[in-house]
């Protein structure tokens, strides 16, 4: 068994049910999978209670290279461009990308960099 807990929104726009799953023991699975390497942080405003305690485990698992962790930083473009608020992040050439304002536009050099601020990849170029 699994002990669900909510944030604000239950569900997002897309109908996908939005929960911290627990263990009968209090195991934080949504931990667990980071820490392993077997998931990333996504940052899903407004469920923000344990963004940055999930963002620093985050972090150790890609300082210790775990699971994804090993091949997810390879590198594949010159730098990357990050939107301030939706924390997603797009390679140069990416049309989502490059429809970013000025305001909100963050310069990442590195995919390290980017996942280490929380930032996740876009679906559509994938970087």
């Amino acid at each position: 068994e699994v002990r669900l807990e909510y944030g604000p929104e239950k569900e997002d726009k897309f109908k996908r049910r939005l929960a911290y799953v627990f263990l009968e023991n209090g195991l934080s699975v949504n931990a667990e999978l980071i820490r392993e390497g077997l998931a990333f942080v996504l940052y899903q405003g407004p469920q923000m209670e344990r963004f940055e305690e999930l963002l620093a485990i985050q972090r150790e698992a890609i300082k210790g290279k775990r699971g994804i962790w090993v091949q997810a930083l390879v590198e594949n473009c010159p730098d990357y461009r990050g939107h301030r608020f939706t924390r997603k992040f797009h390679r140069p050439d990416c049309p989502l990308g490059q429809k970013i304002a000025r305001k909100n536009l963050i310069r990442l050099a590195t995919k390290k960099e980017a996942f280490e601020a929380g930032y996740s990849p876009c679906r559509t170029c994938r970087p």
